[in-house]
């Protein structure tokens, strides 16, 4: 069992905590999907983009960064355990297009406030365990910004109420939030929230709660109607006795 938990961490356990057992005190590791794949060429792009601006360059040309995100792809279908949604080469263009969107819009645009800001790691001591967070950027304003590759953009009631953002909120000391949204059709959109000192101790009693539950050996089923107790979203649906298994 860790002793600590993250954003993701949290999020999984509010939404399964039988897959976060599966997951965190089973061990049992699952492939990576597609999304995730896309996601992560994206990500490593953009911090090899931004690092190079923190140490005044220009950053990545549109080229350079959108090249970069399909060699990052490549590498990690050739050297991860992935199982991907769509063949090879599509997954890869749709990375492209999602990176090529992200640069004009986003990437071109924004400065790090510092080399340390670009994928900075934060380890915040709560109770009696510990919060760890990767923040991916902030900006010279002192805003975090969190890239992200999705399938859509969306924004609204979904982003004010992210558990993700609320941590890094409260783990970076930043009032200003914004997702660095890019998908497969080649759009991109950076979306700003903001948070409260009262959200900072909502997601904080989260935590906190969340602990105290699994120290219990508390892992609740997703409900079973839902969308995240279905083969489709469910890494564990074979092997859990609420679903397949």
């Amino acid at each position: 069992m860790p002793g600590h938990l993250s954003a993701s961490q949290l999020s999984l356990y509010l939404s399964c905590g039988l897959a976060w057992s599966f997951r965190y005190v089973d061990g049992i590791a699952v492939p990576i999907n597609g999304p995730i794949v896309r996601g992560k060429a994206l990500d490593e792009i953009a911090n090899l983009h931004y690092r190079d601006k923190a140490r005044g360059g220009l950053g990545l040309s549109l080229d350079e960064f959108t090249d970069g995100a399909g060699q990052n792809h490549d590498s990690v279908v050739e050297n991860e355990e992935v199982t991907l949604d769509v063949s090879a080469d599509e997954s890869k263009a749709m990375v492209r297009r999602a990176a090529a969107a992200y640069w004009k819009a986003i990437g071109s645009k924004l400065k790090p406030r510092s080399l340390q800001d670009v994928q900075r790691r934060w380890v915040v001591p709560l109770g009696d365990f510990e919060v760890v967070g990767y923040t991916d950027l902030i900006i010279t304003s002192g805003a975090v910004v969190d890239t992200k590759y999705r399938g859509r953009l969306a924004g609204g009631d979904r982003i004010d109420r992210d558990v993700q953002l609320s941590t890094y909120s409260w783990l970076a000391g930043a009032e200003q939030l914004a997702l660095a949204v890019a998908t497969p059709e080649g759009k991109a959109q950076l979306m700003w929230t903001s948070r409260t000192p009262a959200d900072v101790e909502r997601v904080k009693r989260l935590f906190t709660r969340a602990w105290a539950a699994i120290q219990n050996g508390v892992a609740v089923p997703a409900e079973p109607t839902s969308w995240r107790c279905t083969p489709a979203y469910c890494d564990f649906w074979d092997r859990c006795e609420v679903g397949g298994g």
